[in-house]
This record gives C-alpha cells, sequence and structure tokens, in this order.
C-alpha cells in the first residue's frame, strides 16, 4: 500500500481553495491509522522503527522498569535536599586583567580573601563620641573573638577618619576573615548572630553578606515559585485531560525529573563549581519541559487507545511522540550547550545543569511513561472530571485555513508586530547591578545603601590598582612614576581621593616621598609606617582610587578604561581591578564570545532540524521565526526591566541597564527549548505531507491534530516560568518573565498565524532537498504513524 493510494482524492486536488476539509478525510485517517505495524517490517532500523520496539519493551518489562525507577527515586530522595548546601554563590573567574590583580592583592599583597563590612549609625552620638565608640567595641568583642576573624579594622584602632561619615553619625569596620569565600559563606550567619547592639543600628554588607542574602532569596523564590505554578499547572492538566489520571501522570514525571536532578547536582557540585541558580534552572526546566513532554505522551497514547490495544498504543505514541520529543530535547540541549563555552562558572554551571534536566526528563517520558500507560492501560482516563472536547479541534483546523486563504494578509503584519515588539532592544544598555539584584528588604542590600548615602557611591568599591616594579616598590624611580602616577589621577574631576604610598603626606614634593622611602623602616612616625606597611611590599603596592560615581555608572567605567589607557609602562605594570573593573572585564569576556555561541546554535539546530524533516527549507524557516520570537522577547525585557514599566507592579526597582547575563542566557534556553513546538507541530505535518504530498492540506491538519495540544503545553510552561517572575532576585524575575513571553509569542502567534501563513507561501518549496538528503532521515518511508 502506497502513500498516494491512502487519500487518493487529497493528494489529486490541486486548484481552487483545496483547504476545505475533503469529505474522504476521515476514510483517510482510517486507513493511515491502520499503517503503524508495517513499521516492524522496515528492513532498516531507523529511529521510528527504535522508538517503536523500545515502547514494545516497556510494555513488556514493564514492572522491572517501574522498580528501576523507584530505586533510582529512593537513591536520590536524601541527596536532592542536600544541592542547596554544595552551591556556590559568585559569577566565576576568568583570566582578566582584575582577575590577575585580585590574585596579586591575596597572594602577594597578603590581604585576607574573605570580609566583611560593619555599617554603625546612631542618630543622637557621633562616630568619636567616646559612648559610640564603646558601643561598636561591645558590638564587635564575640566577633573579634572568633577563630574565623583575622583582625577588626575600625575608625578608632586604625586612626582613620575616612571611616567616619560627613556628618559623622555612620562609621563602618571591616572584619577580615581566615576563611575563603566559600567557607566564609558557609560560616556567615553564625558570625553575623555575634554582631549586636542596643545603642546603634547595626547593618552587615559586603560581597559575603551580598551573597549569602542571594543565596537565601534564591530559595524563597524557588519556593514561591512551586507553591504558585503548581496548583494551576494541576487545574491546566485537568482541563487539558478532563481526566484527574491523566492530569497527574505528567505533574509526577516533572516531580521524580526535578528529584533526580537535584541529586545528580548535588553529587556533581561535589567535583565541579555549581552556581546556587541552578536549583531555579532546574527547577524551572525540570517541571516545565518533563511537564510538557509526558502531556505529549499522554495525549497521543489516549488518541491511540481509541483504536487499538495497549500495547499497540504505547508503542505508536513512542514512535510519534517520541520521535518528536527525541529531536525537541536535542534541540534544547544544543542551545543549552552554548553556556559551556563561557568561561565563567555561573553561565557553565546553569548549562550542565539544564542538558541534564532535559536528559533526565526525555529519560523519563520514554521509558517510565511508557511503563506506566502500559500498566493503567484505558485507566488512564479513569476519574473523568470534566467532558472531553472535541470541538477545539476543527476550530484550529479554521484557523489555519482561513489563515492559508490570506497568507500575506497574516504574514507580514505578524512579522512586522513581532519587530516592533523587539524594537526597544536596539536601546539595550548592559550592566551588572550589585545588590540592586537583592530585594529591597535584604540586610546587604541596605547596609550597601545607607553607606553609599552617608560616604558616597564609591566608599566600598574603589578601584584597586596593583603596581608592579622590576627595580622595586621601593626603588626612587619608581617612587617618581607613582607620585606622577597618582597626583594626575588626584586632579582628575572624577575622583574623590587616591590613596596610595604616594599621597600619604599631603604637600610633600616628589623628592621628599623619593628620600623618605630610602629606607622604609626608619620612617620617623609610626602611623605613617604602618599606612605603607599596609599598602606596600618590595616588589608591590596597591593604589586605591575613590570616583566619584557610583561603581557601575557609565563614568566609574570610562575612569577604569582611562587609567588603563594611560598607566605608566617605563618599570611598572599596573593592574586595575576592582568591583568596576572586575565588571567591566567579565562583560567584555562575555559578549567577546556570544558571537560564536550564536552561532555554533543556530548552525547545530539547523542541522538536526534538517535530519528530522530532510528539508532544507523548513529548518531554515524554524531558525528566523525562532530568532523573530526572541528578539520579540528581548524588547518587552528592555522595555520592562531597563526602562522600568511595570517595574511597581512586578517589584523591583529599574537601573536603567539590562544585567549582562540575561541575553545570553535567554538565548541559548529559548531558542532550543521554544524550537520544541515547531518540532511538535512540524513533526506531525510531516507525517501526512509524507503520506499526501499535499502541502496546504498537511499544514491545516497537522495544526488541527497539534494546535490545541501545543497550546496546552506552552500554557504550561509560560505558568511554571511566570512563576519565577514573582521572585525577589531580579535576575530569576527577569528571567522567568522573558521565557514566558518568549514561549507565549512563540507557541501563539508564531505557530498558529507565521507557521501556516509562511508554508502556504513556500508551497512545496518548504519540503524541498537534495536527492541525497530526501533518501535518508530518522522516519521511515512508510505512512505516518
Amino acid at each position: 500500500m502506497s502513500p498516494d493510494a491512502l487519500m487518493p482524492e487529497w493528494s489529486r486536488r490541486r486548484g481552487g481553495h483545496q483547504y476545505r476539509r475533503p469529505a474522504t478525510l476521515a476514510r483517510c485517517v482510517a486507513s493511515w491509522s491502520r499503517y503503524p505495524p508495517l513499521l516492524k517490517q522496515t528492513p532498516f532500523p531507523t529511529l521510528t522503527t527504535v522508538l517503536y520496539r523500545l515502547g514494545l519493551l516497556a510494555v513488556r518489562y514493564r514492572w522491572a522498569v517501574i522498580a528501576a525507577w523507584a530505586v533510582l527515586l529512593l537513591l536520590a530522595l536524601p541527596l536532592a535536599p542536600r544541592a542547596s548546601s554544595v552551591l556556590k554563590a559568585g559569577f566565576g573567574r576568568a583570566d582578566t586583567e582584575s582577575q590577575r590583580g585580585l590574585e596579586l592583592l591575596t597572594n602577594r599583597m597578603g590581604v585576607p580573601e574573605a570580609s566583611i563590612t560593619l555599617v554603625f549609625q546612631s542618630s543622637e552620638l557621633a562616630a568619636t563620641d567616646p559612648r559610640f565608640i564603646e558601643a561598636e567595641q561591645q558590638a564587635l568583642a564575640p566577633l573579634a573573638a572568633s577563630p574565623r576573624v583575622a583582625r577588626i579594622v575600625t575608625h578608632y584602632n586604625a586612626q582613620n577618619q575616612q571611616m567616619v561619615s560627613p556628618d559623622g553619625h555612620t562609621a563602618y569596620a571591616l572584619a577580615l576573615l581566615t576563611d575563603d569565600i566559600n567557607t566564609a559563606m558557609d560560616h556567615y550567619p553564625e558570625l553575623r548572630a555575634l554582631v549586636r547592639s542596643e545603642q546603634l543600628q547595626v547593618q552587615v554588607t559586603g560581597g559575603i553578606a551580598v551573597f549569602a542574602d542571594l543565596n537565601a532569596a534564591s530559595e524563597r523564590d524557588l519556593r514561591r515559585a512551586e507553591v504558585l505554578s503548581l496548583p494551576i499547572v494541576l487545574v491546566a492538566l485537568v482541563l487539558v485531560f478532563g481526566s484527574a489520571v491523566a492530569a497527574g501522570l505528567p505533574l509526577a514525571m516533572g516531580a521524580l525529573s526535578v528529584a533526580l536532578t537535584l541529586a545528580l547536582i548535588a553529587l556533581l557540585a561535589q567535583s565541579v563549581d555549581m552556581s546556587v541558580f541552578v536549583l531555579n534552572i532546574a527547577t524551572m526546566l525540570g517541571l516545565g519541559v518533563a511537564v510538557d513532554y509526558s502531556l505529549l505522551v499522554v495525549n497521543r497514547f489516549r488518541e491511540e487507545l481509541r483504536q487499538r490495544d495497549r500495547r499497540e498504543a504505547v508503542a505508536v505514541a513512542m514512535s510519534t511522540a517520541g520521535r518528536a520529543l527525541l529531536f525537541s530535547g536535542a534541540t534544547t540541549i544544543l542551545g543549552l550547550s552554548g553556556l559551556l563555552f563561557f568561561k565563567f562558572m555561573m553561565l557553565r554551571s546553569l548549562g550542565i545543569s539544564g542538558i541534564i534536566v532535559i536528559g533526565v526528563s526525555l529519560l523519563v517520558a520514554t521509558t517510565l511513561l511508557p511503563a506506566i500507560l502500559a500498566v493503567l492501560g484505558p485507566r488512564v482516563n479513569a476519574w473523568a472530571i470534566i467532558p472531553a472536547r472535541e470541538a477545539q479541534a476543527s476550530w484550529w483546523h479554521r484557523i489555519a485555513t482561513g489563515v492559508m486563504r490570506h497568507p500575506f494578509l497574516v504574514m507580514v503584519p505578524v512579522s512586522i508586530g513581532l519587530v516592533v515588539l523587539g524594537l526597544p532592544f536596539l536601546q539595550v544598555k548592559i550592566g551588572s547591578p550589585w545588590v540592586s539584584v537583592l530585594p529591597p528588604d535584604s540586610e546587604a542590600r541596605a547596609g550597601w545603601e545607607t553607606l553609599t548615602r552617608a560616604f558616597g557611591p564609591a566608599e566600598l568599591s574603589p578601584v584597586m590598582l596593583l603596581v608592579t616594579s622590576e627595580k622595586g616598590t621601593f626603588h626612587p624611580d619608581t617612587v617618581g612614576t607613582l607620585y606622577d602616577f597618582t597626583h594626575r589621577l588626584a586632579q582628575d574631576p572624577r575622583v574623590v581621593r587616591v590613596e596610595s604610598i604616594a599621597t600619604l603626606a599631603p604637600g610633600a614634593s616628589k623628592e621628599q616621598y623619593q628620600q623618605l622611602y630610602r629606607d622604609p623602616q626608619a620612617i620617623p612616625v609610626p602611623d605613617l609606617r604602618k599606612a605603607v606597611a599596609d599598602l606596600a611590599r618590595p616588589d608591590i603596592t596597591l593604589v586605591r582610587v575613590f570616583p566619584r560615581g557610583a561603581p557601575l555608572s557609565d563614568e566609574s567605567k570610562a575612569l577604569v578604561q582611562d587609567i588603563r589607557s594611560s598607566a605608566p609602562r617605563d618599570g611598572v605594570q599596573v593592574f586595575a581591578s576592582g568591583l568596576t573593573a572586575d565588571l567591566l572585564d567579565s562583560t567584555k569576556v562575555m559578549y567577546g564570545d556570544f558571537p560564536w555561541v550564536v552561532a555554533y546554535i543556530m548552525v547545530t539546530i539547523y542541522l538536526a532540524l534538517l535530519v528530522l524533516f530532510r528539508s532544507v527549507v523548513l529548518p531554515l524557516k524554524a531558525v528566523v521565526m525562532n530568532t523573530l520570537s526572541i528578539f520579540a522577547s528581548y524588547g518587552a525585557l528592555v522595555f520592562i526591566f531597563q526602562q522600568g514599566h511595570f517595574q511597581r507592579i512586578l517589584g523591583f526597582t529599574a537601573d536603567g541597564t539590562t544585567e549582562s547575563t540575561i541575553p545570553i542566557l535567554l538565548f541559548c534556553i529559548l531558542f532550543g527549548l521554544s524550537m520544541d513546538y515547531e518540532v511538535f507541530m512540524l513533526a506531525r505535518i510531516k507525517e501526512v505531507y509524507d503520506a499526501t504530498r499535499d502541502n496546504t492540506g498537511s499544514v491545516a491538519l497537522g495544526l488541527e491534530r497539534t494546535g490545541r495540544i501545543v497550546t496546552s503545553a506552552a500554557l504550561i510552561l509560560v505558568i511554571v516560568t511566570g512563576a519565577f517572575a514573582t521572585g525577589d532576585i531580579v535576575i530569576v524575575k527577569a528571567l522567568g518573565l522573558g521565557m514566558a513571553i518568549a514561549i507565549f509569542l512563540d507557541a501563539t502567534v508564531v505557530r498558529a498565524l507565521l507557521v501556516p501563513a509562511t508554508m502556504r507561501v513556500l508551497g512545496n518549496v518548504n519540503w524541498w532537498a537534495p536527492a541525497w538528503l530526501r533518501g535518508r532521515g530518522v522516519a521511515a518511508r512508510v505512512g505516518p504513524p
């Protein structure tokens, strides 16, 4: 039986509006539904036949499969909760100038890697008042006694009035810790609990405190998203299936996928640094994607169960929906693998966790779920709550035929609309917010903002210049070079002050400094000798430059760039480090790699779809449409998070920039993930086209068969990702909302309108492929299952 024999009238209709549903369609589908058993007779084991046989094996060994997954779950349950305790805060390190400077500061200057900043404030007492000092000493005494604290620097023991605010009512202290950053993070809560005062207002801030609050807020965001999304997803599944059993299966598969993924992450994090944000990504993708994959398999199984026994229904569901799942999972994994090319721990670990959760979700949907369906059989429809509705199929058919009657009237305005939505992205200003990523009630953020108001924006984040010299720090030539360099910086209107060994004695000349440092140990003034010991070593010295602007302002960034370009070269080497330089370097490195990652993702996903569809044009069209929907979501993010629209509703404060990692993460996650719906839809269209060779009819029937379920799957993913938009951390909020917008546009506007319109315009060109490609592929050349 040839495919053309199945639908002779449909395949020969070429005139008029052939996309009206012919009377023979029911007979065609009936003939088509009897065709899958022939898969077992194909001479070569294509992916379709492999999946068909995998379905049969899942039925045959269903109890063994279920038992194996039950054992895995039991092993995972004690490991999964440990994931959060082994993850790391921070962004990671790359070989940049700022990072090299930080290593010099730690290794050669002996400055501890970890410290916390304590802010003391009183509306009544001045910081120089003995009562203020006594209260501060009492508050710091338990902390100073901790073996994890090397020493505490205050304005009174360092005789440094720069640590007191201009109004005299705020002072800060630095607690230098003995631990590295990761160990300090683990013990921060107990250190914070040691500092209390009844007379003074106390806030703790700095990098360690910021990262600790970030961890806590990340876990709160995760719990909130789960509480909000799971009940809504369950309701949506009940509306889709009408049965409590069918609705519960995808949700159970999603929960299992997340648990197994977290257990694997807990094991992997023992040897590989993993960011704390992998919890959010793993849960977001695990719940969304695993539920979607299971939804599609369960839906196809229920369709096949109407005309087959459970054994055959499982096998056919695996050979059809299972094949689409494998390729949609492959495109998602290819997109996420782009994150592995970046040099920063945060991006790489998010890519690793995403790949793990997609892989686990695929395994669950293609092994455990078929086994459970084989056990349930018709009972998958048990506990019916809402009667099944079939009217939607004809509704989707009418949409497809309506669009294809006037394809240009749909394609042109929809494409223009997506471009217009993306236009704000042309004004994107990439930034790296610091404490503003935290919720307003975070102590670390509040303490930082207190210091900013009291001291100015750069007191805790000066530009750190590490200056090395071949001749030695105290050689007259080096001292002269430092004098010229630092005094030139001090005259820059963007600089508040400069601290260095060449600025410690205001009014001293270059020659006087050169004479003073001929024997540093003989400096007669003890405070000056101590300051020199803090700022210099025999072959390296530290210069602190305090800008007037905020650390992440354009003015401060320009200052760092100007310092680097004008730094002395003769006999000395200057490394610019600190918060501004680090974020500047990190952004430069990331966006230097990003174009190559974009090219890699586009090319590999195109090739994967080329193999699936055996068409040169369809994958290209899918890539272009995906790019359009992502561009539109980029524009929405700039409109909301950079320009500040809806910030009151969403609960954040815009700072005029777009966080640097968001465009990268969104592209790598979404380009493959949103391609899922293209794969689901075009795979079904291709099934019909392979049987009929009728482009227009296959589009209409493909959209009719997939429209409801693809929209439902997208709705579930929108619910899950959108729940993360309620988070407190701005990065998580932006990522969740951006994904929700892109998936919504992709599954509605693009798939329901643009796909039928463009496929109608292109006609049979959609399916063009060279002869060598037409004879190959992953699907057997038999009727569509």
